[in-house]
């Protein structure tokens, strides 16, 4: 497992239903990954070093290779995906829609108001 990469921001780029690719050079090998939306605001300048922390996942025989600015949120979405119901999409739009406390509490106190507010949850889920 490739727990995280450090290198260089070599792109940042929104794709058709708003997945951001994030391309991270590594020693002159570019990987993409799929990050939320709120990492991308946060990612330094093109040309400047970042640290990611990741989660591979294998689906439909092609592997994805998702990013994260911190330990937590990274685990978190792990969490997330070992739900019912609960895919990778939803996992990263919660994650996008409330801050990393705030989705906790929310989950933690079955608050159902907030988590319908990620695109793809809906009260079932929730």
């Amino acid at each position: 497992m490739i727990s995280y990469l450090k290198g260089t921001v070599a792109s940042v780029v929104k794709t058709t239903g708003n997945r951001v690719i994030l391309t991270l050079e590594v020693n002159s090998c570019g990987y993409d990954l799929q990050i939320p939306a709120r990492l991308a605001a946060e990612l330094p300048a093109t040309g400047e070093a970042v640290q990611v922390f990741t989660h591979l996942q294998i689906r439909e025989e092609q592997p994805v290779l998702y990013g994260f600015g911190s330990l937590a949120e990274r685990d978190l979405f792990r969490q997330l995906l070992s739900v019912s119901g609960i895919g990778a999409s939803s996992a990263i739009a919660l994650l996008d829609t409330l801050e990393l406390p705030d989705l906790v509490q929310a989950i933690v106190s079955s608050n159902i108001q907030l988590l319908i507010q990620a695109p793809g949850v809906g009260g079932k889920t929730a």
